[in-house]
């Protein structure tokens, strides 16, 4: 009878750690799938030289073809800081532009697909006095079970080029 115990024991180990596995890889799977939407936003807003009603529509062409699901709040200044601008000072007035579904909202309130925070610096040295701009895209890995619901919103950032002279539209950012 010890022996079926022992037996019933192992194989709730193998169990165990097979879950532990299957996990791991779905999580790969998925944040890697998160981290190329937010690569393919990156690109087109590079592409388009900013944030404008001709690239929000090839970005949310693109996201549906990454099947791009997730979505999250956006975080404020205080919480937002810059790896390319060399102070690390947060990004402009902490403004962003929060878009689900295609259409952008100037610093809204709620959950949105992804988040696009735009800032300046402003060059030194030769070629001084232009300003340099750059885009900072958050997009959201979530991590939901079917009984308890969301347990945790994963931000992957990251950030564009300089781009010299935007193309946005004063709809997306009204300075």
């Amino acid at each position: 009878m010890r022996e079926a115990y022992g037996g019933a024991w192992i194989y709730g180990i193998m169990i165990t750690f097979t879950m532990i596995f299957v996990a791991y890889v779905a999580i790969s799977i998925n944040y890697s799938k998160v981290f190329t939407a937010k690569s393919h936003i990156i690109n087109i807003i590079e592409q388009y030289q900013g944030l404008n009603s001709k690239s929000l529509s090839k970005i949310d062409r693109q996201l549906e073809i990454d099947s791009y699901k997730g979505n999250g709040p956006c975080a404020t200044k205080k919480t937002i800081k810059s790896s390319v601008i060399s102070n690390n000072e947060a990004y402009g007035t902490g403004d962003f532009v929060g878009v689900t579904g295609g259409s952008g909202t100037f610093n809204g309130a709620g959950k949105y697909q992804y988040c696009v925070y735009k800032s300046h610096a402003i060059k030194s040295g030769a070629g001084s006095g232009v300003e340099d701009y750059y885009y900072m895209v958050v997009t959201f890995l979530k991590f939901n079970f079917p009984v308890l619901g969301d347990i945790y919103n994963l931000r992957i950032s990251g950030e564009t080029h300089a781009i010299n002279y935007p193309n946005d539209e004063s709809v997306f950012w009204p300075y």
